[in-house]
């Protein structure tokens, strides 16, 4: 039976695989195009940047706007490290799991992000009522997130999980046991009950490749550029490589 929480030991492993010295998980390519979209939210206040690994996204974030004050949030402890020794100003981060109600107080932050975290858990509606919770009266979330409802990433999820299956001591070249890619419909599903969507579009770009220059490396660029292409398929809704969302507390 499919546990309806994450398996936070397999991820705090797998990232400490591949973040071994540091690991920015956000080029600054992506960033500028993730900002493009966020920066007519005018983000102020207290914002928490959910799942915020190296604190690649808040950093940046900080450096674009200095009205916002960023808590960053990660189970893992060696990334969490990482940013509290760069003592970076209006930036402080904590060690714990999203999916724990009381890590905050009701009625908490501005706005909270999250950046490309959301398929790591098997239970979304879990971590976006505590987001609700934790979020203040006509607060905003914003979701970056791979997009479910393309069809190539529908295929690459399923060849990751074969390559899971016939090579497990290999498994953190394939990503984490707990990605899944979540359909457009599921995210509409478990976010309009407590929230006005406000936006909801696809974009693509490409992604950065940890692995260049092996077979891996190889795949995962080919997969870039099937996306690409899919992307610019025409009367397709959301055929955007990822997805972007944001919502109003009601």
């Amino acid at each position: 039976m499919r546990s309806n929480t994450q398996n936070v030991v397999e991820e705090i492993k797998y990232f400490d695989q591949v973040g071994a010295g540091g690991y920015d998980t956000i080029s600054p390519e992506e960033f500028d195009t993730m900002y493009s979209y966020i920066k007519k939210y005018k983000l102020q206040g207290l914002v928490l940047d959910a799942g915020c690994g190296a604190g690649s996204f808040g950093k940046r974030l900080i450096s674009k706007n200095s009205k916002v004050n960023v808590t960053g949030v990660d189970i893992n402890a060696q990334f969490i490290e990482q940013i509290n020794k760069a003592k970076i100003k209006n930036y402080q981060a904590i060690c714990a799991n999203l999916e724990v109600r009381s890590l905050f107080s009701k009625n908490q932050f501005d706005f909270i992000l999250f950046p490309y975290v959301l398929n790591h858990f098997p239970d979304i509606a879990k971590v976006i009522r505590n987001a609700h919770f934790w979020l203040k009266k006509n607060g905003r979330i914003i979701i970056l997130d791979p997009n479910g409802s393309n069809l190539i990433l529908k295929v690459s999820y399923m060849y990751r999980s074969v390559m899971f299956y016939l090579f497990p001591s290999k498994a953190y070249l394939w990503g984490s046991v707990n990605e899944k890619h979540i359909p457009v419909s599921v995210f509409e599903k478990n976010l309009i009950k407590q929230f006005q969507i406000l936006e909801m579009k696809t974009f693509s770009f490409k992604a950065p490749n940890i692995h260049k220059g092996s077979f891996v490396g190889f795949l995962i660029d080919t997969r870039s550029w099937l996306l690409r292409t899919y992307s610019r398929i025409p009367y397709v809704k959301y055929s955007g490589s990822d997805l972007f969302i944001v919502c109003k507390k009601k």
